[in-house]
């Protein structure tokens, strides 16, 4: 279901904060970090879900890669973004990595750093393991 993990902007705390104009709260959000982390993961696949899992304690929230990842950008995440310092991590496919990306770039951030994952969880699937973020173009 579009929005269970993400939930669109407007019942997404930091995207309700930035509809509102809301600064201060947003800063409270992102203080612990430089920026504020979402994870991308891919739930088909254990080795996603446990990447996700290993980065929740710093991630503000997590996206499931099966929900349309270009609706939840255009549906309220890339108002966050423009006005919000995020960084993106995610193990997914090919596709996955490239959606973020291209949705990313339009708010000037670029991709950090994305390797290759072979024979993930033994079902001879390549995943990629990848950042987007940090500074902006």
């Amino acid at each position: 279901m579009l929005g269970a993990t993400f939930g669109l902007a407007g019942a997404w705390g930091i995207g309700a904060l930035a509809a509102r104009g809301d600064g201060a709260a947003i800063a409270g959000v992102a203080a612990a970090t430089a920026t504020t982390l979402i994870v991308v993961q891919d739930g088909r696949y254990a080795a996603s879900r446990r990447h996700a899992e290993a980065l929740a304690p710093r991630a503000a929230r997590t996206l499931e890669a099966r929900s349309d990842l270009a609706r939840q950008w255009y549906g309220g995440l890339r108002a966050v973004a423009a006005r919000t310092p995020l960084s993106f991590a995610g193990l997914t496919t090919w596709s996955d990595f490239l959606v973020m990306r291209g949705c990313a770039a339009e708010c000037g951030l670029r991709a950090a750093t994305h390797g290759l994952v072979r024979d993930v969880d033994g079902t001879g699937r390549t995943l990629v393991r990848w950042r987007i973020g940090g500074a902006r173009s």
